[in-house]
């Protein structure tokens, strides 16, 4: 027989689980939310407008496209078609195949290439949002402050100077990598280490 104070801990746990869930679910939309109307009217103008200036989002639409057209770090992906007749000549650039991740089936699905990297830089700054806010609350256990550390860290002053890079912006896997770090230390559930060495690994591949 179940005991009346068994039911009672096994409802509040369902209880517990069900809210946690759901603010998980709604601070994902917000953060969604909040990204677009942020980084307005990238959204409105995905496949045709390019954030900030001519230079360097030029060049890394160029470099996710070329990700796109060769199987990187082959040696065809290594010789891409720039400063000619130097060979290698990938090596003197970021390669973004963090990004790619994203961008690249986008591109395959026919997606253009300036669509792909607006996404890509749009999920900068929702996942950066979302995955401090998992940090903050999973540190603290609270989720106002989950919500204030993830404002504070996906939507700060100093990623608006660096719109221009998004390689720079893409640091949403710096506060997944600690939650899988300080997730494994507490419960030394292994499945926590697999998600900091994939957050890390993606950290990686994204700002080289």
């Amino acid at each position: 027989r179940i005991s009346a104070s068994s039911a009672i801990s096994a409802v509040r746990s369902f209880l517990t689980r069900t809210i946690s869930e759901r603010s998980t679910t709604l601070a994902l939309l917000a953060f969604c939310a909040l990204a677009v109307f942020g980084t307005w009217p990238v959204a409105a103008t995905l496949g045709s407008r390019i954030p900030h200036d001519p230079g360097d989002p030029v060049l890394n639409i160029w470099i996710l496209w070329w990700n796109a057209q060769v199987t990187p770090l082959t040696d065809a992906w290594w010789n891409a078609p720039m400063m000619w007749p130097m060979p290698g000549s990938m090596a003197l650039s970021e390669h973004l195949l963090g990004l790619s991740l994203v961008a690249t089936p986008l591109q395959l699905a026919g997606v253009n290439a300036i669509a792909a990297y607006n996404v890509c830089l749009l999920l900068t700054y929702a996942l950066s949002g979302f995955f401090a806010f998992l940090l903050g609350r999973r540190l603290t256990g609270s989720t106002f402050a989950g919500v204030c550390a993830g404002l504070a860290f996906g939507f700060s002053p100093y990623r608006a100077s660096q719109l221009a890079h998004i390689q720079v912006l893409s640091s949403q896997w710096m506060p997944l990598a600690l939650l899988g770090l300080h997730a494994y230390l507490a419960s030394g559930a292994r499945r926590w280490l697999v998600v900091f060495g994939v957050a890390w690994v993606l950290l990686a591949l994204s700002n080289g």
